[in-house]
């Protein structure tokens, strides 16, 4: 990302957009330092629970029913171990 001139700010928390016109040209965010403004040409929400969107007024699903766990996010990582699908329903089922 750095080659590709990204900035990442991570441990940033979502507090506010920028919106005009129809278009997100800042975001507010909370992080160590105090609220920083961030102007940008575009944004990447990669927050998992779309919360860039969400604070710029874009319509949000929300799946979770309330008796359910909160959402997750699932993947698999490669080279650890085998993975056993079943084996981590069974674990995660159980531990529900």
């Amino acid at each position: 990302l750095a080659e590709a001139g990204v900035d990442c700010m991570l441990y940033a928390h979502v507090v506010d957009a920028v919106v005009e016109d129809g278009k997100m040209r800042a975001l507010l965010v909370s992080c160590l330092e105090g609220p920083v403004l961030l102007w940008a040409e575009s944004f990447i929400d990669a927050t998992g629970d779309a919360l860039v969107l969400a604070a710029a007024g874009a319509g949000v699903r929300k799946y979770a029913r309330e008796d359910s766990m909160h959402n997750s996010m699932f993947f698999f990582v490669g080279g650890v171990t085998p993975f056993q699908h079943e084996y981590n329903c069974a674990i995660y089922e159980q531990a529900y």
